[in-house]
Parts: structure tokens; C-alpha cells; sequence
């Protein structure tokens, strides 16, 4: 196994980790460093020292951790909405409370 294979192999690992503990800001700082490696072992794959099979398949665990990285993200984002939403509902209750409370005062 290259060096460019071990490092692809090291970076996929902390990209399921991310993906596993909803760490969305390392998520996105590790994504930065994919193309780099990527290009890395093809340039391996393209001198011989790689086998297509070998980085196929780490095409593969890319492209699950994609899935289930968007799957989480969209989750997450469903998430914040409804604690928006639920913030908004309570600010607007609070209001109408607060509107009646001033109205029998008077």
C-alpha cells in the first residue's frame, strides 16, 4: 500500500468519525483536504503503483460517507427550523400574553 493510500485511508476514517458524532464543522474542514488526496492516489493509480480495484473501492467509501454526510446535514438543518419555529411560536405567545396582561391593567 502507497503512502498517497494510507493518507486517503487516515482521511476517510476522520470523515466517518465526523459523519458518526455530527461534527459538521470538522466535517467541512476535512473536506477540503479530499481532492488533494484523492489526486494523490490517482497519480498512483495512473504510474501502476495502485490497483483500481483497491481505489475503487475507497471511491466507494467516499461516496457513502457523501450520502450519509448530506443525509445527516439535512437532519440537522430539519432540526434548527423546528426549534426556530418553536422559538418563534413562544415569542408570539409571550407577545399576546404580555398584550392581554397590559389590556386588563388598564
Amino acid at each position: 500500500m502507497t503512502q498517497a493510500l494510507e493518507q486517503l485511508d487516515t482521511l476517510i476514517d476522520e470523515l466517518r468519525h465526523a459523519v458518526t458524532i455530527e461534527d459538521w464543522d470538522s466535517l467541512a474542514s476535512l473536506n477540503n483536504s479530499v481532492r488533494p488526496k484523492l489526486e494523490s492516489v490517482m497519480d498512483e493509480l495512473d504510474a501502476g503503483r495502485l490497483s483500481p480495484t483497491l481505489v475503487q473501492e475507497r471511491l466507494e467509501d467516499l461516496r457513502l460517507l457523501c450520502d450519509e454526510g448530506e443525509a445527516g446535514a439535512t437532519k440537522a438543518k430539519a432540526n434548527i427550523l423546528q426549534s426556530l419555529k418553536g422559538v418563534a411560536s413562544s415569542r408570539k405567545a409571550a407577545r399576546t400574553y404580555q398584550d392581554v396582561s397590559v389590556r386588563r391593567n388598564k
